[in-house]
């Protein structure tokens, strides 16, 4: 017997959330769980998600600082719950301890190290599940000068010059 979600699977209007969310709900059918996908609108769905008001919602995050804190704090913290960025509504003193510990320490290997352990520390709590990330892959010639990419993968095109 299939069991079934008692809220709808949401994503927004995004096409490729909408792949990963026919490709999800097929997975979890093979399962037994019947799983309906709700495509909402951006705007209605970030007040969705933000509200608690799903069981299962897909987001992204692009990662502009390159720094652990940004993404972990936004996404786990207690204080974050709800439209701030903790959509999993994970509530969890031990990490939020961690998460502090790790934002005030200085030297940067004992830093590193700090979020190694709590990421650990959340993949045995699982309040979401990462499906994928995705490479960033570039190429260009040896005349382009000045080109890179931030962490999210954003094109920086303020100082380049080709050299003759």
């Amino acid at each position: 017997m299939k069991k079934a979600f008692p809220q709808p699977f949401g994503t927004n209007d995004n096409r490729e959330r909408m792949d990963i969310a026919e490709i999800a709900q097929a997975n979890l059918a093979d399962v037994g769980i019947d799983a309906n996908i709700e495509v909402v609108e951006w705007g209605a769905y970030l007040e969705l998600t933000g509200s608690g008001n799903h069981d299962l919602f897909i987001l992204g995050l692009s990662l502009g600082t390159g720094d652990a804190d940004y993404p972990m704090h936004m996404l786990f913290h207690s204080e974050n719950i709800g439209e701030t960025g903790n959509r999993s509504f994970f509530q969890d003193e031990a990490f939020d301890a961690m998460l502090h510990e790790a934002r005030i320490e200085q030297d940067e290997e004992t830093r590193l190290q700090m979020y190694v352990e709590a990421t650990e520390y959340l993949n045995e709590k699982v309040p979401t599940v990462f499906l994928y990330h995705p490479d960033h892959l570039m190429g260009y010639r040896d005349e382009v000068q000045g080109f890179w990419a931030d962490a999210s993968g954003i094109y920086q095109l303020k100082d380049v010059s080709l050299e003759q």
